[in-house]
């Protein structure tokens, strides 16, 4: 497993530019956390935090995680928060690390990432649908 990359210096500059500024309905934001953004949705019981880092691969990542407050987000959840963190018309990825790499810091937290610098995956789509 490679070494973790440590954090770059444009991490917190990036995440205060990237993050949500028009939130839908119920979401709020609670806390500018100087590497992340941090909304939460009282009534749907979610949260939802939000950064920006240069990884390992010298691209700009952005990274959403949401967590509920009983159980692991919904995918029509997980959809919602890409709409408006990200965006509706962006590929957002979730991983399913090996397990020597996996880590849970939060049981009921999903995360999603989305490259800033360009598509870094194929295009499925030569079956037809993915």
């Amino acid at each position: 497993m490679k070494p973790l990359a440590p954090a770059s210096p444009e991490g917190p500059r990036l995440s205060a530019e990237l993050c949500p500024r028009v939130l839908p309905h119920g979401w709020v934001e609670v806390d500018q956390l100087g590497i992340a953004g941090m909304y939460v949705n009282r009534v749907q019981r979610l949260a939802m935090m939000f950064s920006v880092e240069r990884e390992a691969d010298g691209k700009r990542w952005m990274h959403v995680s949401v967590s509920h407050t009983q159980r692991i987000p919904t995918w029509e959840e997980m959809r919602s928060v890409q709409d408006w963190a990200i965006g509706r018309d962006k590929l957002a990825i979730q991983v399913m690390p090996p397990d020597y790499a996996y880590v849970n810091d939060h049981p009921r937290t999903l995360h999603l990432w989305h490259c800033l610098d360009g598509d870094p995956t194929p295009d499925f789509r030569h079956h037809g649908t993915i």
